[in-house]
C-alpha cells in the first residue's frame, strides 16, 4: 500500500470519524443554546425591522441560505469522497495481497525443480520394489490388489513429477494435454478411494461416453484428490458422512459436467467467494496450504471450463465442474 492511500485510509479511520461527530455535535448544541437562550432570531428580526430600507433581511437569508446550500454540497463532496477513498484503499489491500500471493508463489516455484527431482529418485525403488512383489503374489492374493494399486500411484505421482520438471523448464511439448473422461475418472476414483476412510460412504455415478476431454490423465487426478481431501477434512466430525461423485454428458456432447458432494461441514458464503484464491484455505493451521482448489481452479480455466460451489454450512457442499468436450473417442 502507498502513502498515499495509507494517509487517506488513516484520515478516514473510525477514530476520526467518531472524534469530527462528537466536535460537530458539541458546536451544534453550544450554538443551538446561544440561539434560542438569547432570543437571538428574535433580536435579528427587530433589528432588520428598524433597517428596511437596507433590506438586511432579504441579504441576510440569502446568504443564510447559500450557507445551507453550502453545507449540504459539501457534505454530499465529502461523503462520495470519503466512499472512493474505501473503495481505492480496498483495492490497495487486495492488489498487495495479489503481489504477496504472487511472490510466494514463484518462491515456491523456484524449489520445485530440485524437490521433484530428489522424490522422484526416492520413488524409483518404490516402483522396482513394487514389481517385483507383484511376481512373487499370486494374482489369487487380495494382496495382489493393493500392490497393484500402490503401483499405479507410484506411476501417477512420477508423471505428476515429469510434469512438474517440465513445468520448472518451461518445455510442457512431450505432456499428453487430453484423456477420455469416464475411463480416467473412474481410475481416479479408484485411487481417491483407498484414502476414504471407512466410516464415510462413498459413491460414484459415471455416465459411459468415450468422450475426450482438454485436460490430462495426470491434472484429472490432481482435480479428484483435491476435492476428494476437501470433502474428508469437511467430514471429520460427521458420525454419517457421504461422498458423492457423477460425471454426466450434455445431451449435445459439448460438454461434461463432473459433480463431488458430501454433507460434511459446509462452507459459509463469505468464504466460499475466497476459496479459490491462493492460500486461502478453512483448514487448520498445519492441515491445508490454500493450494489445492487454487490448483483445480487454473487447470480447469485453463481447459476453458467453469468450477462452481453451492454450500450450506452444516449440511452440505457440492463443487461442480463443467468442461468443454473435444472430440468422440
Amino acid at each position: 500500500m502507498n502513502e498515499t492511500s495509507r494517509l487517506l485510509k488513516n484520515s478516514f479511520s473510525k477514530k476520526n470519524i467518531i472524534i469530527a461527530l462528537i466536535i460537530f455535535t458539541a458546536i451544534f448544541l453550544v450554538s443551538t443554546y446561544v440561539f434560542i437562550h438569547f432570543d437571538t432570531f428574535d433580536k435579528f428580526y427587530e433589528y432588520t425591522r428598524e433597517h428596511e430600507d437596507w433590506e438586511l433581511d432579504e441579504l441576510i437569508l440569502g446568504i443564510f441560505a447559500f450557507f445551507i446550500s453550502l453545507s449540504f454540497s459539501l457534505f454530499y463532496l465529502s461523503y462520495t469522497f470519503g466512499k472512493k477513498v474505501v473503495e481505492f484503499t480496498k483495492n490497495e489491500i487486495e492488489q498487495q495481497k495479489r503481489v504477496q500471493a504472487s511472490q510466494k508463489l514463484q518462491s515456491m516455484g523456484s524449489m520445485l525443480g530440485g524437490l521433484a527431482h530428489s522424490l522422484n529418485n526416492h520413488l524409483v525403488p518404490i516402483i522396482t520394489l513394487s514389481k517385483i512383489l507383484k511376481d512373487d503374489i499370486p494374482k489369487n492374493n487380495p494382496s495382489h490388489d493393493d500392490i497393484s494399486k500402490v503401483l499405479e500411484a507410484s506411476y501417477g505421482l512420477r508423471d505428476i513429477l515429469k510434469q512438474v520438471l517440465n513445468f520448472t523448464r518451461a518445455d510442457n511439448s512431450n505432456l499428453t494435454n487430453s484423456c477420455q473422461i469416464d475411463e480416467t475418472l473412474e481410475n481416479a476414483l479408484n485411487l481417491a478411494k483407498t484414502t476414504v476412510p471407512s466410516s464415510i460412504k462413498f459413491e460414484s455415478e459415471i455416465e459411459k461416453s468415450g468422450l475426450i476431454i482438454p485436460i490430462s490423465r495426470i491434472n484429472i487426478e490432481i482435480i479428484i484428490f483435491n476435492l476428494i481431501t476437501n470433502a474428508i477434512h469437511a467430514l471429520e466430525n460427521k458420525k454419517a458422512g457421504f461422498i458423492k461423485t457423477t460425471l454426466k454428458v450434455l445431451e449435445d456432447k459439448s460438454k461434461i459436467v463432473i459433480k463431488v458432494r458430501d454433507n460434511g461441514c459446509g462452507i459459509s458464503k463469505e468464504k466460499s467467494d475466497l476459496i479459490f484464491d491462493p492460500f486461502f484455505t478453512t483448514k487448520e493451521q498445519g492441515k491445508g496450504t490454500g493450494l489445492g482448489l487454487s490448483e483445480t481452479f487454473g487447470i480447469i480455466k485453463s481447459a476453458k471450463g467453469t468450477i462452481k460451489v453451492d454450500s450450506k454450512e452444516n449440511e452440505f457442499t457440492e463443487f461442480t465442474l463443467e468442461i468443454p468436450t473435444i472430440r468422440e473417442y
